[in-house]
């Protein structure tokens, strides 16, 4: 007999956690490696390298059984120690720090993670040098934990700096080489380009299926993220057919009941109706959630979700009222489940609030918009931009209840009190403002001030950018559009159409352009004509090469990188196309950056911002005063007749002399074979014919407009 103290029966009982950990106990191993480290305290104490060792083994088994926060603090109370006995550059060390760094982040402190892993590179880079595995790991997780913690363009830059580096050191088709490009992707996603992300997850996918097979869990994972990014860049058919077709897959592959393949069909159904197709989503939803109840259980967090997406989507297919009673029934389960604080719970009072609106319940919308205001003043606080909405959203509803006294009390309360309001030109503000117009003595039956419509209109036609606006613009563009006014409610039905179908909502589209096709102003009734036309499914031909004319994105295109641009397309054939987007005018001079250009350029004398490829690379935009010059200036590329482009090498003073007009541009628009095709395929863009007036023109915020020929409230 060895005995309980010696050190075989302490070694033995270390090894015996250490596989109840490798078998998947890892809280068992927890549990035992606890219980033996008194023992190795005791008998080694605490400077013992096997002390030191079952320590470090603790905190990671802690950390798999799913307790982050107790492995951080393990972890926390062993550096010092690590410190005091090996040094600061001790692997050990090191490696302490790395891991304490991972299990804060783990844990909910993001900014905490990327801050320690930000101090510990630098010593890793001096100990390992650049090239080590932990080194490049570091700088990996760096990078993620920057993006969790909010900074989703730092990620992408960290990513892109590391995987020409991953690359080099360990091939283009190792694993930590592919994750690196997924997870660029995808923060690159996350900090606004969509199109961007689509693209290169798309790229990465070929590698996978080259590398990995076509049925390899992470190639299925990328299949997903392009669908959702392709979505996510505007194009929300697309992004259902492919969850379409990866669901096929995953059954064959997983089976119906795993969670990836029931989470492919509640994102298939989810992008279906964002695609328009309100009634076949909530059909979908239908569908999947006997299936999610019978798997996952009824307090599942994808289930709550799906039963919450299956009554929006009721709702959006014109069954408001089902939809509101749906979220009064879902909503004592989120209660019980997620808590009253919880984000979904918050989100499930608000839709039944607007549900309630929608299915002309202003008395029930009042007393849902007052539970929740209650609710986010004790959670967010009364200056949140949330509570901010409610308040505002109670305020109008109460007058429509017929609580007139008590809604203008609470407007003239809000706009008496510059510090509860968003800022003077927030929606917000600006619908309280409208509000309280038509609640005053000198506003005979409610009628509207023409001054406070028109100020709204436009700047509620500007929040359209914010996508955390458009529940507010939607409200107020129908309000006007059913105001009777002759000078906006036209174009407020068109705008709310454009509106709609941005959220994917076609046929409610289809409606409002219908009735702004009505209008006895030509303007407003051609455009809602031509948009719905488009809306509708009507796709023109596109010619075999659009080089020299314009690119117009239709109203529809949510694309960041594109809403609402005209691009002037400099070179269209078989291998793909090149644009300029004409109407992003930058803040910087010309004069800044390209000093010698300065006094030749066309007003605005900025720099314009010309797409998202290459945004440090400048061109030259000119137009002869000739259209057929004896012989081409040597610094002239010729796009279309006196169009083109000019070396920015060349004499400013010899360019002036010949040239009319010019233009500078930061960066440029690019596309791949067949891909302008297909975008005009999918309704994203109108070709038309270039004039110099419009290339050059003064006004380039109101280009887009003109363009496609949209209403507008000057």
């Amino acid at each position: 007999m060895l005995g309980s103290d010696h050190p075989e029966t302490l070694t033995i009982r270390g090894n015996l956690a250490h596989w109840q950990g490798e078998a998947g106990d890892a809280a068992g191993a927890a549990a035992a490696l606890a219980d033996l480290l008194p023992d190795l305290l005791r008998v080694h104490g605490p400077d013992h390298p096997d002390t030191l060792t079952i320590r470090g083994n603790l905190a990671h088994r802690q950390g798999e059984a799913g307790d982050a926060a107790g492995a951080a603090a393990t972890l926390a109370d062993l550096l010092p120690d690590l410190l005091r006995v090996h040094g600061p550059d001790h692997p050990e060390t090191l490696t302490t720090r790395g891991n304490l760094a991972h299990r804060q982040g783990e844990a909910g402190d993001a900014a905490g993670a990327a801050a320690a892993y930000a101090e510990l590179l630098p010593d890793l880079l001096r100990v390992h040098g650049p090239d080590h595995p932990n080194t490049l790991t570091v700088r990996h997780e760096l990078a993620r934990f920057r993006g969790e913690a909010g900074d989703a363009a730092g990620a992408a830059a960290a990513y892109a700096d590391l995987l020409p580096d991953l690359r080099r050191v360990l091939g283009p088709d190792h694993p930590s080489t592919l994750t690196t490009c997924s997870n660029l992707a995808g923060f690159r996603g996350r900090a606004g380009d969509a199109a961007g992300a689509a693209a290169a997850y798309a790229g990465l996918l070929e590698t996978r299926e080259r590398v990995l097979g076509p049925d390899h869990p992470d190639t299925l994972k990328t299949r997903s993220n392009l669908a959702y990014w392709q979505g996510q860049a505007g194009d929300a058919a697309g992004a259902a057919a492919a969850y379409a077709d990866l669901l096929d897959d995953r059954l064959r592959v997983l089976g119906p009941d795993h969670l990836d393949t029931l989470t492919t069909r509640n994102n298939f159904a989810l992008w279906r109706g964002d695609a328009g197709d309100a009634a076949g989503a909530a059909a979908a939803f239908a569908d999947l959630l006997p299936d999610l109840l019978r798997v996952l259980g009824p307090d599942h967090p994808v289930t709550l979700t799906t039963r919450q997406n299956l009554a929006g989507f009721r709702g959006l297919a014109g069954d408001a009222a089902g939809a509101a009673t749906a979220h009064a029934e879902l909503l004592p389960q989120l209660l019980r489940v997620l808590g009253p604080d919880h984000p979904a719970t918050l989100t499930a009072r608000g839709n039944l609030a607007d549900f309630r609106t929608r299915a002309g319940d202003a008395a029930g919308a009042a007393v849902a918009y007052a539970d929740l205001l209650d609710e986010q003043l004790r959670v967010l606080g009364p200056d949140h931009p949330d509570t901010l909405t409610t308040l505002h959203n109670l305020a109008r509803f109460r007058r429509e209840a017929g609580d007139a006294a008590g809604a203008a009390a609470a407007q003239a309360g809000l706009l008496e009190d510059p510090e509860r309001m968003p800022s003077p030109d927030h929606p917000d503000t600006l619908t309280t403002r409208l509000d309280a117009s038509a609640e005053a003595p000198d506003s005979p039956d409610g009628a509207i001030d023409d001054a406070t419509v028109r100020e709204y209109f436009n700047e509620a036609m500007a929040s359209m950018h914010d996508e955390s606006n458009w529940t507010t613009a939607e409200v107020e563009f129908r309000r006007i559009s059913g105001s009777g006014n002759a000078s906006y409610a036209p174009p407020a039905a068109f705008w709310l159409g454009v509106l709609l179908e941005r959220r994917g909502r076609v046929a409610d589209a289809l409606n409002a352009y219908a009735s702004a096709s009505t209008s006895t102003d030509h303007a407003v009734a051609k455009a809602a004509a031509t948009t719905a036309k488009f809306a509708g499914g009507y796709r023109p031909v596109l010619p075999d090469h659009i080089t020299g004319r314009l690119l117009v994105a239709r109203p529809a295109l949510t694309d960041p990188n594109f809403r609402e641009t005209a691009l002037l397309v400099l070179d269209h054939d078989d291998d793909g196309a090149l644009a300029l987007v004409l109407n992003r005018p930058s803040l910087v001079p010309v004069a800044d950056v390209l000093p010698q250009w300065a006094m030749h350029v066309d007003s605005p004398p900025v720099a314009f911002v010309g797409g998202p490829a290459s945004l440090d690379s400048a061109l030259g935009l000119v137009m002869l005063k000739s259209p057929s010059p004896e012989s081409t200036p040597p610094w002239f590329r010729r796009i279309n007749g006196a169009l083109g482009l000019v070396d920015l090498d060349a004499d400013p003073a010899e360019v002036a002399s010949m040239t009319g007009h010019m233009r500078i541009f930061a960066g440029y628009a690019g596309w791949g074979a067949g891909q302008i095709a297909a975008e005009v395929e999918r309704g994203a863009w109108v070709v038309t014919e270039a004039t110099t007036s419009e290339i050059f023109t003064a006004e380039p915020d109101m280009m887009w407009y003109h363009a496609l020929g949209l209403p507008v409230v000057e």
